[in-house]
């Protein structure tokens, strides 16, 4: 659960205040969910985005603020449009605490990649908490990218759902199109009662580990998600989404096939196997529209990159949707790559393009 606070980061004067007041509405929300007999896993706080964002200073101070409630409180404070300048303070903001996260938005592939590959070198394991924005900054309760777009405070929430799919098969949309009217129910009753603004829910099919979201899609088709005609059980996925949770309650953000690989048990085990490459994924971005997530990779040349970010930039013009990359890099020669102690080891996706593996 996600509250949106339509403030930039330089605009909190008392950033202690700012997190513990947020903090304190945050938990009131959690716990009337809870008493409607739902689960709430994490509490999330997003800011507006920033033209130019402020100097490290006053990033630095509101991740020292953030840093207390540690993975209690996971705070999106910074967004904002590729410069060099924003970028280097983003970089600044995510190292400060290990809660804060970041997006900038990616309007010039050729005027940035050379930057961008050098700030996914200094942030290894720590990219897991930037994302790239292809198409436009977007209100959702997913981080990174999880922006504030709305004129007053609001909460968002997003759901996990991969095992009943994985059960279910595409009717397994229907039963959480049910359940999600259901806590909808709930969430305006809370909203109305606090004075806190309702504004929907991600139903995005995302992953949590065992909660795979490619063994609930292969469930659905028969197909393992290397294979040809793949992509076509994600665009129907999609489709279920949008016909039936989003039919029953008010959508925001993405609402789309999430394949993070370093967050679902079998992408994971497929890229250990070999099986699961960059090709793969670059592929399915036209279908899974929110883009190459989580995906940890040897370090490739700066031109790999560029390539590398122009297929997800163009999967963002040809759908004419917002589009993400959280791309991490791993020394060459690594297997793996050590994130943090939430998500632990996660095996590297491997990719075929070796003459352009080095500069």
């Amino acid at each position: 659960m996600t509250l949106h606070i339509p403030i930039e980061p330089g605009d909190i004067t008392e950033p202690a205040a700012f997190i513990r007041g947020a903090w304190t509405r945050l938990n009131e929300i959690k716990r009337r969910v809870e008493a409607a007999g739902f689960n709430v896993w994490s509490l999330r706080l997003s800011l507006s985005p920033s033209e130019e964002l402020p100097d490290a200073r006053v990033l630095r101070a509101l991740g020292d603020a953030s840093a207390g409630y540690g993975e209690d409180l996971l705070v999106a404070a910074v967004h904002a449009p590729y410069t060099t300048t924003n970028a280097e303070r983003a970089v600044e903001a995510v190292l400060s605490a290990q809660n804060m996260y970041a997006s900038l938005l990616v309007e010039n592939v050729d005027e940035t990649y050379m930057h961008v590959h050098r700030i996914l070198r200094r942030l290894g394991p720590h990219a897991s908490r930037l994302a790239l924005l292809f198409g436009g900054f977007i209100q959702t309760p997913y981080f990174p990218a999880a922006a504030c777009l709305s004129e007053e405070e609001c909460f968002t929430v997003s759901l996990l759902y991969p095992r009943t799919i994985s059960r279910l098969g595409s009717n397994g949309f229907n039963t959480v199109a049910r359940e999600a009217g259901r806590l909808e129910e709930a969430l305006r009753i809370i909203s109305s009662d606090l004075g806190v603004k309702y504004c929907g829910i991600d139903a995005s099919l995302s992953p949590w580990m065992s909660e795979s979201v490619a063994e609930a899609l292969e469930s659905m088709s028969g197909l393992r998600l290397y294979e040809y005609g793949f992509i076509h059980t994600v665009r129907r996925a999609n489709e279920l989404i949008e016909e039936t949770i989003c039919s029953a309650v008010s959508c925001t953000g993405f609402n789309e096939v999430m394949l993070a690989v370093a967050e679902d048990d079998l992408l994971k085990r497929y890229a250990e196997e070999g099986t699961l490459t960059l090709d793969t994924l670059l592929h399915l971005v036209f279908g899974c529209v929110v883009g190459l997530d989580m995906v940890a990779i040897e370090e490739p040349s700066d031109e790999l990159l560029r390539r590398i970010m122009l297929e997800v930039y163009t999967a963002s013009r040809v759908k004419g949707r917002v589009t993400g990359l959280r791309l991490l890099y791993a020394p060459r020669g690594s297997k793996k790559l050590y994130i943090d102690e939430t998500l632990g080891e996660t095996p590297l996706v491997r990719y075929t393009m070796e003459r352009l593996q080095r500069p």
